[in-house]
Protein backbone atom coordinates (compact mmCIF):
# COMPACT_ATOMS: atom_id res chain seq x y z
CA UNK A 1 0.00 0.00 0.00
CA UNK A 2 2.81 2.43 0.29
CA UNK A 3 4.16 2.31 -2.96
CA UNK A 4 0.75 3.33 -4.68
CA UNK A 5 0.77 5.78 -1.67
CA UNK A 6 4.71 7.33 -2.81
CA UNK A 7 3.99 7.30 -6.69
CA UNK A 8 0.25 9.69 -5.93
CA UNK A 9 2.59 11.87 -4.30
CA UNK A 10 5.26 11.94 -6.56
CA UNK A 11 2.71 13.09 -9.39
CA UNK A 12 0.94 15.75 -6.93
CA UNK A 13 4.40 17.13 -6.15
CA UNK A 14 4.71 17.16 -10.07
CA UNK A 15 1.60 18.45 -11.07
CA UNK A 16 2.13 21.06 -8.21
CA UNK A 17 4.75 22.68 -9.66
CA UNK A 18 3.19 22.44 -13.27
CA UNK A 19 0.26 24.62 -11.88
CA UNK A 20 2.44 27.23 -10.40
CA UNK A 21 1.83 30.91 -11.25
CA UNK A 22 4.90 30.71 -13.63
CA UNK A 23 3.31 28.75 -16.11
CA UNK A 24 -0.83 29.08 -14.86
CA UNK A 25 -2.29 26.87 -17.75
CA UNK A 26 -4.72 25.15 -14.87
CA UNK A 27 -5.91 28.72 -13.94
CA UNK A 28 -6.45 29.62 -17.83
CA UNK A 29 -8.36 26.60 -18.65
CA UNK A 30 -10.65 27.03 -15.90
CA UNK A 31 -11.39 31.06 -15.51
CA UNK A 32 -10.88 31.00 -19.16
CA UNK A 33 -9.67 34.51 -19.17
CA UNK A 34 -5.89 35.94 -20.38
CA UNK A 35 -3.80 35.06 -17.57
CA UNK A 36 -0.17 35.82 -17.71
CA UNK A 37 2.53 33.71 -16.00
CA UNK A 38 6.46 34.09 -16.05
CA UNK A 39 9.02 33.57 -13.07
CA UNK A 40 8.14 37.45 -11.49
CA UNK A 41 4.56 35.77 -10.43
CA UNK A 42 6.42 33.11 -8.47
CA UNK A 43 7.19 35.86 -5.88
CA UNK A 44 4.18 37.58 -5.41
CA UNK A 45 2.67 38.10 -1.66
CA UNK A 46 -0.36 35.94 -2.11
CA UNK A 47 1.47 33.06 -3.99
CA UNK A 48 4.23 33.29 -1.23
CA UNK A 49 1.86 33.27 1.96
CA UNK A 50 0.06 30.42 0.05
CA UNK A 51 3.12 28.52 -0.35
CA UNK A 52 4.53 28.99 2.86
CA UNK A 53 0.71 27.84 4.83
CA UNK A 54 0.76 24.79 2.77
CA UNK A 55 4.69 24.30 3.57
CA UNK A 56 3.47 24.18 7.56
CA UNK A 57 0.23 22.34 6.78
CA UNK A 58 1.99 19.24 5.44
CA UNK A 59 5.38 19.76 7.46
CA UNK A 60 2.85 19.45 10.25
CA UNK A 61 1.13 16.46 9.07
CA UNK A 62 4.74 14.82 8.51
CA UNK A 63 6.07 15.70 12.12
CA UNK A 64 2.66 14.45 13.13
CA UNK A 65 2.54 10.93 11.74
CA UNK A 66 6.57 10.80 12.74
CA UNK A 67 5.72 12.25 16.56
CA UNK A 68 2.77 8.89 16.16
CA UNK A 69 4.47 6.31 14.76
CA UNK A 70 7.94 7.17 15.72
CA UNK A 71 8.71 3.87 18.24
CA UNK A 72 6.76 0.37 16.94
CA UNK A 73 3.88 -0.77 19.11
CA UNK A 74 1.86 -3.68 19.41
CA UNK A 75 -1.49 -1.80 18.29
CA UNK A 76 -1.78 1.81 16.57
CA UNK A 77 -1.07 4.69 18.65
CA UNK A 78 -4.87 6.49 17.56
CA UNK A 79 -6.46 3.22 18.75
CA UNK A 80 -4.96 3.83 21.78
CA UNK A 81 -5.46 7.23 22.32
CA UNK A 82 -8.87 8.41 20.25
CA UNK A 83 -10.70 5.06 20.17
CA UNK A 84 -13.05 6.52 18.80
CA UNK A 85 -12.03 8.41 16.07
CA UNK A 86 -9.75 5.13 14.92
CA UNK A 87 -12.70 2.95 14.69
CA UNK A 88 -14.47 5.67 12.57
CA UNK A 89 -10.97 6.38 10.03
CA UNK A 90 -11.76 2.10 10.49
CA UNK A 91 -14.84 2.30 9.24
CA UNK A 92 -14.09 4.85 6.10
CA UNK A 93 -16.46 7.09 7.95
CA UNK A 94 -19.28 5.45 7.00
CA UNK A 95 -19.12 6.47 3.02
CA UNK A 96 -19.85 3.13 1.74
CA UNK A 97 -22.91 2.78 3.55
CA UNK A 98 -24.05 6.07 3.21
CA UNK A 99 -23.25 6.17 -0.50
CA UNK A 100 -25.22 2.42 -0.10
CA UNK A 101 -27.99 3.76 1.71
CA UNK A 102 -28.59 7.02 -0.62
CA UNK A 103 -27.45 6.90 -4.03
CA UNK A 104 -27.63 3.40 -4.68
CA UNK A 105 -30.85 2.85 -3.03
CA UNK A 106 -32.44 5.22 -5.18
CA UNK A 107 -30.87 4.09 -8.44
CA UNK A 108 -32.11 0.46 -8.15
CA UNK A 109 -35.36 2.49 -7.08
CA UNK A 110 -35.21 4.24 -10.02
CA UNK A 111 -34.44 1.78 -12.26
CA UNK A 112 -36.81 -0.95 -11.23
CA UNK A 113 -39.74 1.92 -11.42
CA UNK A 114 -38.63 2.13 -15.16
CA UNK A 115 -38.46 -1.22 -15.67
CA UNK A 116 -41.68 -1.79 -14.51
CA UNK A 117 -43.23 1.06 -16.18
CA UNK A 118 -41.67 0.17 -19.27
CA UNK A 119 -42.86 -3.47 -19.31
CA UNK A 120 -46.53 -2.20 -17.85
CA UNK A 121 -46.52 0.50 -20.98
CA UNK A 122 -44.71 -1.04 -23.91
CA UNK A 123 -46.31 -4.21 -23.03
CA UNK A 124 -50.03 -2.63 -23.03
CA UNK A 125 -48.79 -0.50 -26.55
CA UNK A 126 -47.51 -3.61 -28.04
CA UNK A 127 -51.09 -5.39 -27.30
CA UNK A 128 -53.09 -2.57 -28.36
CA UNK A 129 -51.28 -2.35 -31.27
CA UNK A 130 -51.67 -5.94 -32.41
CA UNK A 131 -55.07 -6.12 -31.92
CA UNK A 132 -55.82 -2.76 -34.19
CA UNK A 133 -53.80 -4.57 -36.67
CA UNK A 134 -56.03 -7.66 -36.00
CA UNK A 135 -59.01 -5.44 -37.16
CA UNK A 136 -58.01 -3.85 -39.46
CA UNK A 137 -56.96 -7.13 -41.13
CA UNK A 138 -60.60 -8.38 -40.73
CA UNK A 139 -62.29 -5.49 -41.63
CA UNK A 140 -59.91 -5.61 -44.86
CA UNK A 141 -60.59 -9.27 -45.58
CA UNK A 142 -64.35 -8.54 -45.32
CA UNK A 143 -63.73 -5.65 -47.58
CA UNK A 144 -62.24 -7.58 -49.90
CA UNK A 145 -64.82 -10.40 -49.50
CA UNK A 146 -68.10 -8.54 -49.85
CA UNK A 147 -67.18 -5.45 -51.98
CA UNK A 148 -63.96 -6.42 -54.42
CA UNK A 149 -64.07 -10.24 -55.04
CA UNK A 150 -67.77 -10.12 -56.46
CA UNK A 151 -66.83 -7.02 -58.37
CA UNK A 152 -63.66 -9.22 -59.89
CA UNK A 153 -66.17 -12.19 -60.15
CA UNK A 154 -68.97 -10.39 -62.10
CA UNK A 155 -65.91 -8.48 -64.59
CA UNK A 156 -64.54 -12.17 -64.90
CA UNK A 157 -67.32 -13.83 -65.82
CA UNK A 158 -68.72 -11.45 -68.47
CA UNK A 159 -65.21 -11.96 -70.36
CA UNK A 160 -65.64 -15.60 -70.34
CA UNK A 161 -69.56 -15.25 -71.33
CA UNK A 162 -68.42 -12.70 -74.14
CA UNK A 163 -65.40 -14.51 -75.01
CA UNK A 164 -68.04 -17.82 -75.38
CA UNK A 165 -70.37 -15.83 -77.86
CA UNK A 166 -66.88 -15.08 -80.12
CA UNK A 167 -66.20 -18.16 -79.67
CA UNK A 168 -69.70 -19.32 -81.36
CA UNK A 169 -69.44 -17.00 -84.06
CA UNK A 170 -66.19 -18.69 -85.17
CA UNK A 171 -66.73 -22.23 -85.01
CA UNK A 172 -65.19 -23.48 -88.17
CA UNK A 173 -68.42 -23.99 -90.29
CA UNK A 174 -68.08 -22.34 -93.82
CA UNK A 175 -71.41 -21.48 -93.97
CA UNK A 176 -71.60 -19.37 -91.38
CA UNK A 177 -68.47 -17.25 -92.46
CA UNK A 178 -70.53 -16.96 -96.25
CA UNK A 179 -73.38 -15.65 -94.47
CA UNK A 180 -72.41 -13.10 -92.72
CA UNK A 181 -69.75 -11.65 -95.56
CA UNK A 182 -73.21 -11.95 -97.42
CA UNK A 183 -75.12 -9.91 -95.18
CA UNK A 184 -72.11 -7.40 -94.93
CA UNK A 185 -71.91 -6.76 -98.16
CA UNK A 186 -75.04 -6.47 -98.66
CA UNK A 187 -75.23 -3.74 -96.12
CA UNK A 188 -72.27 -2.27 -97.63
CA UNK A 189 -74.00 -2.23 -101.07
CA UNK A 190 -77.36 -0.67 -99.50
CA UNK A 191 -75.46 2.52 -97.50
CA UNK A 192 -73.43 3.10 -101.14
CA UNK A 193 -76.06 3.14 -103.39
CA UNK A 194 -78.75 5.00 -100.77
CA UNK A 195 -75.55 7.39 -100.39
CA UNK A 196 -75.39 7.75 -104.06
CA UNK A 197 -78.82 9.22 -104.61
CA UNK A 198 -78.68 11.27 -101.58
CA UNK A 199 -76.35 13.39 -104.00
Amino acid sequence: MTVPLVILAVCAILIGFLGTPAWPWLHHYLVGGETHGGANALFKPEFLLLAFLSTVIVGAGIAAGWFLYRRRMPQDPLETRVPGLFSSLRARLWVDEIYDATILRFTRFAAASIDRSEKVFFASISGATAYLMLAFGWVSRLFDHLFIDPGFDRSCRALSDSAAAGAKLQNGQIQNYLRTIALTLAVLVLVLVWGCKGL
